[in-house]
């Protein structure tokens, strides 16, 4: 916004758009928030993730699951979703309507910031990491970025998953999974025919997991923050931070629920190895590889998981005497 802002300058002036009075008014909230507490180490470096989970967007509407990923997790296999309303629907960019001001990319990351929402409140993740899979690359880059080059949507919704990030105090990794075998949340976002109890007792017959799916409802208040920010409206940052009850801590940090070599190996492939190279799992298309588990349960979603390590330094570090 700040940089748009600076393309029509006028000789030694700027003209304050409302688009950036609104980032100026969250960076305003976040100077004064950081001045609050300092920021912890499991907000910034990734960890294993407490929990593992794909989504989906749809024009009808976002949804997804999460799957606990450490031991002795409180939290159960877990299904949303929430329907766009109408005037979102009719202003999505489409062959039909090649003029809309939203696009798929925007409904996505919609999804993704609605997403984490639905596990901070469904479990404790303060300094702990979170993996948000969707099958959208631009999207996931977004979210890596922490920006955009353009000025729409896109901006108001990374500013909200900045927010929502620094207030429940975690950090989402988030991650690419194939659009194929993204099954769950591509239900989750499109069985619209289906109520809700019949949408759980579908998940429960079609993806078992060893505890029962529950399904719980995306808060009304983050609902229609999105929405304002898929029309480029700013909500005040109290609005949808609020706080949350206290919740049982969940597992061990670096335990994972499966054995290494069951959760965290691909079958018929190479071990997985850790890297920082945010995209290096992309595919030029849009395919799941036949070797790969089906996306069905924690070993299937995990896969799609980048993993995260120290890297090696060309020099050990020693304190020099002067």
């Amino acid at each position: 916004m700040l940089q748009e802002g600076l393309k029509y300058q006028d000789q030694d002036r700027i003209r304050i758009t409302q688009g950036m009075r609104d980032q100026l008014l969250d960076f305003e909230y976040l100077t004064g928030d950081l001045t609050k507490r300092p920021t912890a180490i499991g907000e910034l470096v990734p960890d294993h993730p407490v929990a593992v989970g794909p989504h989906d967007a749809s024009g009808e509407g976002m949804g997804g699951v999460w799957l606990p990923a450490v031991t002795n997790s409180n939290l159960e296999p877990t299904l949303w979703r929430a329907r766009f309303p109408s005037h979102v629907t009719s202003d999505l960019v489409t062959f039909e309507n090649p003029h809309g001001s939203i696009n798929n990319s925007q409904l996505e990351l919609a999804g993704a910031i609605a997403h984490n929402d639905v596990l901070q409140q469904a479990v404790n993740c303060t300094g702990r990491t979170t993996v948000p899979l969707g099958d959208n690359i631009a999207t996931t880059a977004w979210q890596h970025k922490g920006s955009a080059s353009t000025s729409g949507p896109t901006a108001y919704l990374l500013r909200i998953n900045s927010l929502h990030q620094r207030h429940y105090r975690y950090l989402a990794k988030a991650d690419y999974i194939a659009g194929p075998v993204n099954q769950m949340a591509d239900d989750c976002s499109r069985l619209w025919h289906l109520t809700d109890s019949q949408l759980l007792a579908y998940f429960n017959c079609k993806y078992p997991q060893e505890r029962p799916w529950q399904l719980v409802q995306l808060r009304s208040e983050m609902h229609s923050t999105l929405i304002k920010a898929l029309q480029q409206q700013r909500p005040e940052p109290q609005s949808f931070l609020r706080e949350l009850s206290p919740k049982m801590v969940t597992g061990a940090s670096g335990k994972a629920s499966l054995p290494l070599s069951q959760a965290l190996t691909r079958t018929s492939m190479e071990r997985r190895t850790q890297s920082s190279f945010l995209f290096s799992k992309f595919s030029p298309l849009d395919s799941a590889p036949a070797s790969l588990l089906p996306a069905v349960d924690l070993s299937g979603v995990d896969q799609w998981r980048t993993t995260y390590g120290p890297s090696a330094r060309k020099y050990h570090w020693t304190a020099r005497r002067l």
